[in-house]
């Protein structure tokens, strides 16, 4: 495990992420159920696009609901630390041993916990509330997180800053992880091999 120290959303930070899968990006490898993603082809692509252009593929540059989440996600991160009585720390970016894989958890807490923050409006809250299954849609990533950062647990909350927020703690599921490594190591394997190709008909360095 390798923190690069940046802050998030810096010039630095995308271009830490450049051509690695990241924890967001790991639902297109792997499924919160476990299968294998039908994205995996179309994510190797733009990794590799990345590699070659040196810009990132999603060219994302945020929406209301992203500023929204910059707004309330120190509201968040105060009433997380009060409530449980922990102190957060930041963090930039994460790379695994092998340099392939990385994330950017909200918050490292302690030894052993990270946090991650989710902002939504009323209904998402709602359908959350009835479902039950924040901890199951968001699976890849805080499982990522778990495995590239080294640690034992992980709180997703979800917050509105009006409504009662959703706070649930997932532990590292190692059969999960498991599929995981599996499933990374294959992608990597078609992406060096689609990467040779690209370089011998002249169309990669």
């Amino acid at each position: 495990m390798q923190i690069i120290e940046c802050e998030q959303n810096s010039p630095e930070w995308f271009a830490a992420r450049l051509g690695r899968v990241t924890a967001s990006g790991m639902d297109r490898i792997i499924t919160p159920t476990g299968m294998e993603s039908k994205s995996a082809d179309k994510y190797m692509n733009e990794l590799i696009g990345e590699i070659i252009t040196g810009e990132s593929a999603d060219g994302w540059k945020g929406n209301a609901h992203s500023d929204r989440g910059k707004e309330w996600e120190p509201q968040a991160a105060e009433f997380y630390q009060t409530l449980r009585d922990v102190e957060l720390q930041r963090v930039g970016f994460i790379v695994s041993d092998d340099g392939f894989v990385g994330c950017s958890p909200d918050y490292l807490i302690g030894a052993d916990g990270m946090l991650e923050i989710k902002t939504g409006l009323p209904h998402i809250l709602i359908e959350y509330y009835l479902s039950g299954k924040l901890e199951q849609d968001h699976r890849p990533q805080t499982q990522t997180g778990l495995w590239v950062g080294e640690r034992q647990w992980i709180d997703t909350m979800l917050y509105h800053p009006l409504m009662k927020p959703i706070i649930i703690r997932s532990q590292r599921n190692e059969p999960y992880l498991n599929s995981m490594a599996g499933m990374v190591a294959r992608f990597r394997q078609n992406m060096l091999r689609r990467i040779a190709e690209l370089q011998a008909k002249g169309f990669m360095s």
